[in-house]
Order: C-alpha cells, then sequence, then structure tokens
C-alpha cells in the first residue's frame, strides 16, 4: 500500500472516530418517564391525547397510545435553529377505513399552517404525506399492520407489529427534500410539503408532533429519537484538518530519517 493511500485510510478511520456524537434533542422519547398518567416533556394538545400503554409495547415498559379524535401530543427541539436532521421512532398501527399513524413536522413560527403531514393510511397501510393541500403516496411504502383482537381500536391485549421509520430532512430554503425510510425500505428526495415549502422566513423544525384528532384508531409509538445532521461542510474541514496533521507527520519522519 502506497503512502498516499495509508494517509487515505488514516484519514477515514480518525475521522469516523472523531466525529462527535450526535446529541439527542428530544426528551423523554421512550416514553418511559411518566408523571400522573402523562409522559414528561411533551406536550399534551387535550387531555387524554395519548395513554400510557402498558400490555401492548414496543419496548421497554411503556409506548404512548396515541388516541383517536382526542387530539395531540407534541415537543420542540432543544435546538431551536435545526434545519437538517434525523427523525426516527418505532409505531404499531391496526388495519381499518381511515387514518392511522399521523406525524406534522411543522417548520418555524408558521407552525399552523407549513409542515411535512405524513400519515399511514387505513386498511391499505400507504405511507403518503400532503403536497400542496392533498395526500400523496410517496412510493411504495407500505407499513405492517397488527390485528385488533377486541375489534374495538384500542391496543390492550395484542402483540404489537413493529414498524421502524426514519426521516432524514433537509429544510435548506430553495432546495428543501427528505427521505423516508419504512422498515429498510427508502423513498429519497421528497419535495412535498403542506401548503409551502420551506422558505428563508420558515425553515427549522420547530415542533415534532404525534396527532390522534385526525385517526380512525388508536396507534403505538416508540423509540422517538431526533438528532443534527452535521454538515458537510463541517466534515470536508475536519477532513482537511486531519489530512494536513497526518501530512506534517509524515514530512517530520521522512527528514529525521
Amino acid at each position: 500500500m502506497s503512502r498516499l493511500s495509508t494517509l487515505v485510510v488514516l484519514v477515514a478511520t480518525i475521522l469516523i472516530g472523531t466525529l462527535p456524537a450526535q446529541a439527542e434533542l428530544l426528551t423523554n422519547g421512550n416514553f418511559e418517564s411518566v408523571t400522573a398518567d402523562q409522559f414528561d416533556g411533551w406536550t399534551y394538545n387535550n387531555a387524554g391525547s395519548a395513554v400510557v400503554e402498558t400490555g401492548s409495547v414496543i419496548s421497554g415498559t411503556n409506548s404512548a397510545e396515541i388516541v383517536a379524535s382526542i387530539g395531540s401530543i407534541e415537543q420542540a427541539p432543544s435546538d431551536a435553529n435545526l434545519t437538517q436532521f434525523t427523525l426516527d421512532f418505532d409505531f404499531a398501527v391496526f388495519p381499518n377505513a381511515g387514518r392511522t399513524l399521523n406525524l406534522l413536522l411543522y417548520y418555524s413560527l408558521d407552525r399552523g399552517v407549513r409542515m411535512i403531514n405524513l400519515r399511514v393510511n387505513g386498511s391499505s397501510a400507504e405511507v403518503q404525506v400532503v403536497n400542496g393541500s392533498s395526500f400523496q403516496s410517496i412510493g411504495s411504502l407500505v407499513a405492517k399492520t397488527t390485528g385488533d383482537d377486541n375489534n374495538d381500536k384500542l391496543w390492550s391485549t395484542e402483540t404489537p407489529v413493529n414498524n421502524h421509520m426514519t426521516i432524514t430532512a433537509d429544510f435548506t430554503p430553495g432546495s428543501a427534500s427528505y427521505d423516508v425510510t419504512l422498515n429498510g425500505n427508502t423513498v429519497s428526495g421528497i419535495s412535498y410539503f403542506q401548503v409551502a415549502a420551506p422558505s428563508e422566513d420558515f425553515h427549522t423544525l420547530s415542533s415534532v408532533r404525534f396527532q390522534g384528532s385526525s385517526s380512525a384508531a388508536n396507534y403505538l409509538v416508540d423509540n422517538v429519537t431526533l438528532a443534527a445532521v452535521p454538515e458537510p461542510s463541517s466534515l470536508a474541514l475536519l477532513s482537511l484538518g486531519i489530512l494536513g496533521g497526518l501530512l506534517t507527520a509524515a514530512r517530520g519522519r521522512k527528514r529525521s530519517a
């Protein structure tokens, strides 16, 4: 292996090892912390918007059971200037004729209108997002469903069939888009937004909301994590710095020899 190749390998190895761990930007995303029957860290739009589910649990002791036709729970990220991010979460849904999972990602202060509005659509279990003012399917993403033991659209004795979703978004004005990965299948470069895409005035993530008021059946959510995506320019600068240091060290060893 040439010295240059060795340096490249060393840069890659050191870069991976020195990247800072991405801070978690949401509190109690595993829903294990509860006070007075409400999940700590989450804001309830209406009383009873979520139930502390202990019987049908995705993981841990609790899952959040988002209650249909009631309200929502939401949380603002600890970073108020978040433009590029990755959101991960687990969920479980029943098959039914209406909307189940409904995730709203608001950007900036225009939170009542502009957002990513994503849902799992009823018996088809298709993942859809609002494009302007109407829902559109994205690729062929279809969620796995759990049989409703009592046919009551409530979680109690069912063993959840888990889905894992990752949304990686870039709200940079003029080039905003996002990728959605469901159970290992990815649709990339989605530019569907409700009403309007992120703009110079509205382009930072202001709230993550799991909504039940528009749902026809309760659904489960668990293991919600949110992290900033490092900017490519920052990674490039770090790489150049490490490479420069390695080259300087190599020249020093050569002169010593």
